[in-house]
């Protein structure tokens, strides 16, 4: 029993020889200096990510077709510009939580190094102990002159004991902080390694965006090029359009009360306008619908996309011939009732005849190029009692 008591003093006192050779802790400075360059880095990074929504912001305030494309397309590449400053900081930021983790794989394998050592000697002095019976804690203890000096031996092994328990415990918690603060720098790492994934995503969006735009801003001013130039020709062609149109909403009758709810966006995931509704090239033309066209999130162009019907309703037109060059092309017109109707325009296909009920989504065509288009696209247009409304009226968010 004697014994055992020594083991657990010499064990205690060794402990605390250990402890005190690594009381100074090697990792404050260095986190503090670490972290103020973490949020350094997250400050800078967020200030991006503010000055990129302002862009946006600019981009959605502009509403003239052509100086919007111009507009949008400038922005755009401001985007991609500021889009990958965000991922050199990102990229710095990986570097600094790297370089942590390794210094901090270092320390710890030093002290672990150092407590191996430790251990060892005590192993070596316990052995040594064992074999020489005279270091006993009757020594130790039972060696004092007196009864009060035997107290006094008594309370300082204790005291002893107990202040080594305590400092024992300490270096356990920096131990156990020190692993937990380095397992949340390896997760602050692998989630800015996916960030700045999901940032060279965007990075490429952003150029394919811009490429988009300078296609749809080409079309746009060959658009307008081919109607400055045959410029009396395409507005009697406009008239003709519109004429026809008049006709044959005189000719249908309404289903009857409107078939409720809201109206949804003809093509699922395109939402590219590349020409809005109202006057266009310099006061010359009134475009009496929009345009949506460009490519989805995935890449894909909107030629031979699915068009969906944006209510439900009877299909009062639907015409599969057109001239080239001319008009809307192959269109649908469909009466949602109560004088609310939506017309598709420049159809590659058109999947409905006149007299079909459609329920809303539907798809009753595909994208294409026909009539009057210098790129796939489709012409949506919605009326109320015949006569063309801004379609921003149904969709505020364009």
């Amino acid at each position: 029993m004697i014994r055992k008591h020594l083991k657990k003093f010499v064990a205690a006192a060794l402990c605390l020889t250990v402890l005190m050779a690594a009381q100074s802790n090697p990792f404050a400075a260095a986190s503090d200096s670490y972290k103020d360059e973490i949020n350094d880095l997250n400050d800078r990074i967020s200030a991006l990510r503010q000055e990129q929504q302002a862009i946006q912001s600019e981009i959605d305030k502009t509403k003239n077709d052509k100086a919007k494309k111009e507009k949008e397309k400038k922005e755009l590449q401001n985007q991609v510009y500021l889009a990958q400053q965000e991922i050199e900081l990102l990229s710095e930021r990986i570097g600094l939580l790297e370089n942590n983790i390794e210094k901090q794989q270092r320390e710890i394998e030093e002290k672990q190094a150092e407590i191996d050592e430790y251990y060892e000697i005590f192993k070596q002095r316990m052995r040594a102990m064992y074999l020489n019976d005279d270091a006993t804690t009757l020594g130790l203890v039972f060696g004092a002159d007196s009864y009060a000096d035997f107290l006094t031996r008594t309370e300082m092994l204790q005291r002893t004991s107990e202040h080594d328990k305590k400092m024992i415990d300490e270096m356990l918690d920096a131990k156990h902080a020190m692993e937990e603060a380095l397992a949340e720098i390896q997760e602050n790492k692998a989630q800015v390694e996916q960030d700045q994934s999901a940032l060279s995503d965007q990075k490429a969006n952003l150029n394919q965006k811009v490429q988009e735009v300078a296609k749809q801003e080409m079309q746009l001013a060959d658009l307008q090029k081919e109607f400055e130039a045959q410029k009396a020709q395409k507005l009697q062609e406009e008239k003709e359009a519109q004429a026809e149109i008049d006709r044959i909403y005189r000719e249908n009758e309404s289903i009857g009360d409107y078939v409720g709810g809201d109206f949804i966006w003809p093509v699922s995931g395109y939402r590219t306008i590349t020409s809005y509704y109202g006057w266009r090239f310099g006061g010359s033309d009134f475009h009496t619908g929009i345009d949506i066209a460009g490519r989805n999130s995935a890449g894909q162009a909107i030629f031979q996309k699915p068009i969906l019907a944006a209510n439900a309703g009877k299909v009062i037109y639907a015409s599969n011939s057109y001239t080239p060059g001319r008009g809307y092309g192959r269109y649908v017109i469909i009466d949602h009732g109560g004088g609310m109707s939506t017309l598709y325009g420049h159809q590659n296909q058109v999947y409905v005849s006149v007299g079909d009920y459609v329920e809303q989504g539907d798809v009753i065509g595909e994208v294409g190029t026909t009539g009057w288009s210098t790129g796939p696209h489709l012409h949506f247009e919605i009326r109320e009692n015949g006569k063309h409304v801004n379609p921003k009226k149904y969709f505020p968010g364009i």
